[in-house]
């Protein structure tokens, strides 16, 4: 069972990984009226990783959760930028913006701990 999920989780983070795909979506009509994200977004589709993350952070601090779910959903599958992971992650810890779900929750937990991010190792259980 060990070796079932782990080979599932890698299968997860291959497919990640050859993703080619980089458009990562930010709610755009709302928000055309702030400069500062509009200037993030711009960033962030030529594929400049730190402004998809502020992206996402400016629309989690302005209350937008699931847009900003959405965001760093994106900006962790397309790039596997761990710090848009690990906020996704704790989003459905705490059910902010996506439904609360554990098991998600872990599952990115784990895929970062794949990625080299030595804290998110002790966040899964490793059955």
């Amino acid at each position: 069972m060990k070796i079932l999920i782990n080979l599932i989780g890698l299968a997860l983070i291959i497919g990640g990984c050859a993703t080619t795909k980089k458009d990562v979506q930010v709610p755009f009509s709302e928000f055309q009226k702030n400069d500062k994200l509009v200037s993030l977004v711009s960033d962030c589709r030529a594929d400049d990783v730190e402004s998809c993350q502020e992206a996402a952070d400016f629309l989690y601090k302005n209350g937008y959760y699931k847009e900003a779910a959405l965001s760093y959903d994106d900006t962790c599958r397309f790039y596997q930028y761990i710090p848009a992971c690990l906020k996704l992650a704790k989003m459905f810890e705490k059910g902010i913006g996506v439904t609360k779900s554990k098991i998600n929750a872990q599952d990115i937990y784990r895929r970062a701990c794949y990625m080299g991010d030595k804290p998110s190792c002790s966040k899964f259980d490793h059955e």
